[in-house]
């Protein structure tokens, strides 16, 4: 009988495992992440790379009161990792470090177009690095994406319900933002592709699986 409840206790605690889109008891959509480390060509498709760096860190800073930018943040996380292997994010954890940290929307070149309600609301967007532990360069372009649909993914946190609205341009790419979070804490945004160039961004709560990619650099012959 003891083996029995015991069974029983792991399979309910599997079942509760947090993940991607579950309402959690602080209002948040995304508490626990779970992860895994692949490298993918410019088109987001999984590569075979010949020499992979034995040793990857993962770096988890922040970008307070806008979505993109410059940053010289300490890291919330960080993480020595494999290609191909899990990893788990803890954002509980976090969460602590950015209800300081979240500033109100910037007024800066990335933010041109882009509003928010209430305006008092505070965020922070965090962002993926990840570097070669032996010569401490960048390995390559590093972001969150859909397993499934190949899309980027963007991990938010706000300190109450929002929504923002508008359109950015940076450079030669252009962002169209229709995000409503209903409740404070951490949000998936998904980055649909409009064009080459172009993305319409909205709140995503589905449940696949969101890898964290490295994009390596084709080498010219």
């Amino acid at each position: 009988m003891r083996v029995l409840r015991l069974a029983l206790l792991i399979a309910l605690a599997a079942c509760a495992l947090p993940r991607a889109g579950l309402l959690m008891p602080d209002g948040s959509t995304v508490y626990i992440i779970n992860s895994r480390v692949e490298f993918v060509d410019h088109a987001r498709r999984p590569v075979q790379v010949d020499h992979p760096p034995k040793d990857i860190v993962l770096y988890f800073p922040y970008i307070p009161g806008q979505f993109n930018g410059s940053f010289n943040s300490p890291p919330l996380q960080t993480l020595q990792v494999i290609e191909g292997s899990e990893f788990q994010l803890d954002l509980g954890r976090m969460s602590r470090r950015l209800d300081e940290a979240a500033e109100t929307l910037k007024n800066t070149v990335e933010t041109e177009g882009l509003t928010i309600d209430p305006p008092s609301t505070r965020f922070a967007r965090v962002a993926t690095l990840a570097y070669d532990r032996n010569t401490g360069n960048a390995i390559g372009g590093s972001s969150f994406i859909d397993a499934e649909s190949r899309e980027y993914l963007i991990l938010v946190y706000v300190d109450r319900p929002c929504s923002f609205s508008g359109s950015t341009h940076i450079s030669s790419y252009g962002s169209v933002y229709d995000i409503r979070l209903p409740r404070p804490g951490f949000h998936w945004l998904r980055a649909h592709a409009l064009g080459e160039r172009s993305f319409i961004l909205r709140e995503y709560t589905g449940e696949n699986e969101a890898i964290f990619s490295i994009e390596i650099q084709k080498k010219e012959t």
